[in-house]
């Protein structure tokens, strides 16, 4: 009754074709979710009161589980307590207290290795590396959730807090989440920098495993020569020789044993050469023939030397990265660092340079490089358009759909619930062919329609019902071939997925634009048209006189007749 009061035959028309296949598509798009649901209630026993309301997250939202992830703290808090360093590498995830009611594992295994550690970039024995291996593929529990589990309970357990640094985390192919590189030519200074740059990423909320590629190496013993050194004749050179002489050896003759060379080596007994105090007992000789322990011409002082020293561009330069406790968050880390942080810590320290690494750096370097091709796409996209139609403005009218697929696209990132990235806008590239053909063909019948002596707005309603029913199938094959990829689990699938997710819903909510919308914008545009052929000419026109088809047809006619 509203729609005959109304007078929206046209809006009726869609909405009844869009019902007939609408339960279907919500029951195929939402499928792990409804599947999920009814495994949630088939694993319950309703008989016991309150049982299936606890198994809703908001009705009990403190619930406390066990799993795997005991396994991995008690990992790290043995190791810890011998300060060793621990990298854990966990791989994928997805929803932890539901696949513990469940029963799944999500641990395949792990091993552990002491003397080398990957993520932290430190070698000797004083590091160690764990690493466990998750099952992705058979489970639904998120990576994040894990791993913010495992670092705060390892913060939380005084063995935990005895290591001196440990990261809990898996290898990113796209580079880390907060990721900046420190260059200065002075190395206090950067060092400095480092340390204030470090502590100041450690008290913002959401960032954690705060490290650098400059930790600390094995333990080293510095000698400094005092001055009573150079009234002995004694200098830096000398000394160095005579300790690789003493604790390593030299060559003092080779002889010839039989066919054979061997080579003497002499150097202190073994019982001489185990430890500072032998160091620094140790005689040094002097050019007059005197021998000198080393302790009465030199201090010495223990600490630790750097693991490696990276340069760039011929600067020293330390890289300071990090990882978000949300995924989904990043460029807002990344942006407020840049805009907070780094002015701080530049203030303090004006010589330190600093570089955006990282996802960051990766993300912008193809962001820049995917605008360049994206507008010479749809610069060639719109010269092949107004060619065909002969007329711009119906050019700019058909490229209206792509804000609303892109649109359409990130919401349909919501409704999945995985992050707009860089793979993401690649599938919204390739969105624009699909879009932009529904629109040519729907503007092609508007066209023909109009040649055909109909009316503006009855071209623009007899249209919508012709392409109809071949835009919404090209809708639904393609949204019905695209699903299984959304839905695959595997890790190999992951990086297709936001392409996948981008053409999908792009296409969804862009077929709602054209058929629903698209008619309008382009009553609207012939109303832009006359009103500026109004104002051009003075003479207000009908809405067929500013049809672009229609002038062509004219000039096409009028040629014709000279040539006869």
């Amino acid at each position: 009754i509203l729609v005959d009061v109304l007078q929206m035959r046209m809006l009726s028309n869609i909405l009844g074709g869009f019902m007939s296949v609408g339960i279907i598509a919500l029951i195929v798009v939402f499928q792990p979710e409804i599947r999920k649901f009814l495994l949630m209630i088939g694993s319950t026993n309703l008989s016991k009161s309150g049982s299936f309301l606890k198994r809703i997250s908001f009705v009990n939202a403190q619930t406390n589980n066990t799993s795997d992830a005991e396994v991995i703290v008690k990992a790290c808090t043995k190791m810890g307590s011998s300060e060793t360093g621990a990298l854990i590498v966990i791989e994928r995830n997805n929803n932890l207290d539901f696949l513990v009611e469940t029963g799944d594992e999500m641990i395949s295994y792990f091993t552990s290795n002491i003397g080398s550690t990957m993520n932290l970039g430190q070698f000797g024995n004083h590091t160690g590396m764990l690493n466990v291996y998750y099952n992705s593929e058979n489970v639904d529990t998120p990576l994040d959730t894990l791993t913010n589990r495992v670092i705060r309970r390892i913060n939380a357990l005084p063995e935990g807090k005895l290591t001196k640094e440990f990261f809990v985390g898996g290898f990113n192919r796209f580079g880390a989440d907060v990721e900046f590189g420190l260059s200065s030519e002075d190395p206090r200074e950067l060092d400095k920098a480092r340390n204030l740059f470090r502590d100041e990423l450690v008290k913002m909320e959401g960032i954690q495993n705060v490290k650098d590629n400059f930790p600390d190496g094995k333990s080293e013993v510095y000698v400094e020569l005092l001055p009573q050194a150079e009234i002995y004749g004694i200098g830096k050179a000398e000394v160095v020789a005579q300790i690789r002489n003493g604790f390593f050896g030299r060559e003092a003759q080779r002889l010839i044993i039989g066919t054979d060379e061997v080579k003497v080596w002499i150097r202190y007994p073994e019982k001489d050469r185990q430890s500072l105090v032998d160091l620094q007992d140790m005689r040094m000789k002097t050019p007059t023939g005197l021998a000198i322990p080393l302790n009465k011409i030199a201090k010495f002082t223990v600490g630790r030397g750097p693991v490696s020293l990276k340069r760039r561009d011929g600067k020293r330069q330390i890289k300071v990265d990090a990882t978000s406790k949300y995924p989904d968050s990043v460029a807002v880390f990344n942006t407020r660092i840049s805009d907070e942080v780094i002015p701080k810590v530049a203030a303090v320290f004006p010589n330190v340079e600093f570089a955006k690494m990282g996802q960051f750096e990766r993300s912008q370097k193809t962001g820049n490089s995917m605008m360049y091709m994206t507008m010479i796409v749809i610069v060639v996209m719109c010269i092949v358009i107004s060619l065909h139609f002969t007329s711009v403005f119906q050019a700019f009218l058909i490229l209206l759909v792509i804000p609303a697929g892109v649109a359409g696209a990130i919401l349909g990132h919501g409704i999945v619930g995985i992050p707009v990235s860089v793979l993401s806008v690649f599938g919204m590239i390739a969105l624009l062919g699909v879009l932009i053909n529904d629109a040519v063909v729907f503007l092609d019948r508007y066209n023909q329609l109009i040649l055909e002596g109909h009316s503006s707005w009855d071209a623009s309603y007899e249209a919508s019902i012709s392409r109809f029913r071949p835009i919404l199938l090209t809708t639904i094959t393609t949204v019905a071939g695209l699903l299984p990829l959304i839905a695959e689990k595997s890790m190999q699938a992951q990086f297709l997925i936001p392409m996948a997710v981008s053409i999908a819903f792009g296409v969804l909510f862009g077929t709602l634009f054209i058929l629903g919308f698209f008619p309008a914008a382009i009553l609207f545009g012939n109303d832009v048209k006359r009103f500026f052929t109004w104002f051009w000419k003075g003479k207000k026109p009908t809405h067929l006189e500013v049809e672009s088809v229609l002038k062509t047809q004219s000039h096409v006619n009028e040629k014709a007749f000279r040539n006869d």
